[in-house]
């Protein structure tokens, strides 16, 4: 029995790979035989028994068993016609009708030779079903060596159904090493419908989820009139480092994909490089690369470097890289590493940016930037302390004479009064920042002192309530804050990393304008915020409703100066006195059911500024999403207003169906139309799907805008079966693949 436990787990990991991700939900085993005794499998003891109508025995010699045999022995049995026992060599054959059973096999033949002593065995004329795999198959003849090899001869496997024989495999000889848990097959073939479409001379297969060095599964692509074939090549180096190597062959030449993959108890990282030598529609060579390496020890030590480059602005979009998604606009290469403990907090940073649209002017580089923090709570038991210091270079890139350091230090006093119904905090802040800048032959030093001032108080207010006989807890929170920084005149400083905030339900308490620290705007302000929740004791947050308004006691020199205003200037007696009105919305008002809305409105020009909803079903199998855009025009962006639409749900029990569709109600067109069907049956697989998306509306060839803007056309086809080394890609990330990404829904209790 030893020989059919080894058999069962050959047959078991071999089927283990291709364990159906098209068919998991599908039935898909062969008819195999009913197990019509299986009380005997409930009782059965752990030593040999042997069953029968008939036996005749000769002591020491021979025992002969006839008529409904039952051979069974730890949870498994052989049911035949014929068995016959060799006691000195202890050896049993078994023939006629002949069946195996176990708890994860169904095993037929003609006949098995089995040496108890050696568990050596062989067995005729075999086929076998595997449930738990949905897989069954046919061999001549298998074999077990004592060294437990096991090999098979005229061999094939499915996961087709009975008489269903879209695919199978077939091989002359298959042999397993239980050691190396490696499977070897000898001119291995597979057949479409009884027809031989794909043969190789030698194959293995790893049967222990080890990675194993070969072929991939090729990829078909119909992009832009252009037909793309990928042949990947795996290469499994060692346990912790393996490499693929894709030739992707078209009419504009041969583009090499690499990539190297490396994976360490504290780092990892991947290493990926494209290259074209000759593109064929522009002559020239082009090129993409990334180096990406990350790095953690303990619960102190985080690290992380990365860096890439391209040859032009267009590749990504044209050559469907595997570094970037075609929609790209900007590359980052950074690195940093920082040290956190339950006081301190240290950081150096290396930042740079690298723009495609060669219209816009390039950012600062970042080289280098070293931060440090220090936290103290209830000192003296009553304070909180916190320091900061910030040291940074910029250096304007192709500009190695433009460059700046800027050097910042704060020092904070809180003083937090908490409890359950409230808060109570004020702080004090001082902060310091040095300047020394560079412009070609000029060079500039500048001190700036700044203090802040700042009272926040919120209460907490509690009621039961009920929704559908549920109990609920629903809260009111009011929040008021007293925000005060004095003018300091900073026109002399150039903005290096720093942009205005945008406004928004999560900035209504900030302490800034500004994001970075070349400006620390003058601010004499109060804010105003009220939000409501609604609890539930098992679930925790389903619903919470915030608004709130900043109003400006005067209005923002820091702004002034950035505009180039007079205090005489009637712009700056026309600015607003209060932010925009915002409120913002997250609930999930039934299972499975998300929605989030924002709306910004201009209570100065009263108008809508901007709004963003967004409406999501989402369950086992079923997602959708109507989402609608609006963000009124202003010096920095174009008025956007855009509604858009994603779906996936299933059709019957074999088809699924995804699309995305996005409308630009300003220009009275789609931006992007996705649609996709995809047929799973048991053991095989096709997908079909057509896109058209807005690639850009700048002719860099040209340098023109175009009115109507550049659309991208797609068109992929695949099939696929589960026995192949690649994997189906999961229908959900295909709503991934477009402009916009699929909003996950935020579940509120967390």
């Amino acid at each position: 029995m030893r020989c059919l436990k080894l058999f069962l787990m050959f047959l078991g990991l071999f089927c283990l790979n291709p364990a159906s991700v098209l068919a998991s939900d599908i039935p898909c085993a062969g008819n195999r035989p009913a197990l019509q005794t299986s009380e005997a499998l409930e009782d059965e003891p752990k030593q040999l028994v042997i069953k029968a109508q008939q036996m005749e025995i000769n002591l020491n010699q021979t025992a002969q068993f006839e008529g409904q045999v039952v051979v069974a022995q730890d949870r498994q049995l052989i049911l035949a016609d014929k068995a016959l026992f060799y006691q000195p060599e202890r050896i049993i054959e078994a023939e006629g009708h002949l069946s195996f059973y176990s708890a994860g096999l169904v095993l037929q033949a003609s006949a098995v030779k089995a040496n108890l002593t050696t568990k050596a065995c062989q067995i005729q004329d075999t086929r076998y079903w595997l449930p738990d795999q949905k897989s069954h198959g046919y061999s001549d003849s298998i074999s077990i060596s004592p060294q437990k090899k096991v090999s098979m001869i005229n061999a094939s496997f499915t996961q087709c159904p009975d008489h269903n024989k879209t695919w199978s495999v077939s091989s002359q000889a298959i042999t397993y090493s239980q050691d190396k848990q490696l499977a070897t097959f000898k001119e291995p073939t597979i057949k479409i419908y009884d027809v031989p479409v794909f043969k190789l001379p030698y194959a293995q297969i790893s049967l222990n989820k080890n990675r194993q060095s070969g072929l991939l599964m090729p990829r078909v692509n119909f992009h832009n009139r252009q037909l793309r074939l990928d042949m990947p090549i795996y290469w499994n180096i060692a346990p912790q480092i393996d490499n693929t190597f894709t030739p992707n062959l078209s009419n504009r030449g041969t583009l090499l994909k690499n990539e190297l993959r490396y994976l360490t108890p504290y780092q990892q990282g991947r290493i990926q490089g494209e290259y074209i030598h000759e593109d064929a529609e522009f002559n020239q060579q082009r090129y993409a690369y990334l180096l990406q390496h990350r790095y953690q020890s303990g619960d102190h030590w985080t690290g992380m470097l990365q860096f890439q480059n391209v040859s032009d602005g267009n590749y990504f979009r044209e050559h469907l890289s595997d570094i970037q998604n075609k929609h790209t606009t900007q590359i980052n290469r950074y690195g940093h590493l920082t040290y956190r403990s339950e006081q301190w907090h240290l950081a150096a940073h290396l930042k740079d940016i690298k723009l495609l649209d060669h219209t816009l002017p390039s950012p600062y580089q970042v080289f280098p930037e070293v931060r440090a923090e220090y936290q103290s709570y209830q000192w003296l038991d009553l304070f909180d302390v916190q320091l900061t210091h910030n040291t940074s270079q910029f250096i304007k890139r192709n500009h190695s004479n433009e460059q700046a350091w800027r050097m910042h230090s704060s020092f904070q006093l809180s003083w937090p009064l908490v409890a359950p119904e409230g808060s109570l905090i004020s702080s004090v802040k001082l902060m310091h920042t040095y300047y020394q800048q560079q412009f070609e032959t000029e060079k500039t030093i500048h001190h700036r002192f700044v203090p802040q001032f700042k009272v926040n108080a919120q209460l907490r207010f509690e009621r039961p309530v009920s929704w559908l006989d549920q109990p609920l807890t629903q809260t009111l929170e009011p929040q008021l804050q007293y925000l005060y920084v004095p003018y300091r005149d900073q026109r002399s400083i150039r903005r290096y990393d720093t942009s205005l905030l945008s406004e928004d339900i999560y900035l209504l308490f900030r302490e800034r304008r500004y994001a970075g620290l070349d400006r620390l705007a003058d601010i004499n302000q109060v804010t105003l915020g009220l939000s409501s929740r609604v609890l539930q004791s098992s679930i925790g947050e389903i619903a919470k409703l915030s608004l709130g308004q900043i109003i400006y006691m005067t209005p923002s020199r820091t702004e002034r100066d950035d505009f180039n205003m007079s205090s005489s200037d009637q712009t700056l007696n026309n600015m607003p006195s209060s932010s925009p009105f915002v409120v913002g919305l997250s609930m999930q008002p039934w299972q499975d059911w998300h929605l989030e809305s924002e709306w910004l409105y201009d209570v100065h020009h009263r108008k809508n500024k901007q709004i963003a909803s967004y409406l999501s079903y989402q369950s086992e199998q079923i997602y959708t999403q109507l989402s609608h855009r609006f963000k009124f025009a202003s010096a920095a962006s174009k008025q956007i207003n855009q509604t858009g639409f994603r779906f996936l749900f299933p059709i019957g029990e074999n088809f699924q169906i995804h699309g995305n569709f996005y409308y630009d109600h300003i220009k009275k067109r789609s931006v992007e139309r996705r649609l996709g069907v995809q047929y799973n049956a048991c053991c095989w697989g096709v997908a079909l799907s057509f896109s058209q998306q807005l690639s850009t509306e700048y002719d860099e060839a040209h340098k023109t805008w175009l009115p109507d803007g550049q659309f991208d056309q797609n068109f992929e086809f695949s099939f696929y079966l589960p026995f192949s080394s690649s994997r189906h890609q999961d229908l959900k990330s295909r709503l991934n693949q477009g402009i916009f990404n699929y909003r996950e829904p935020i579940y509120l209790q967390q």
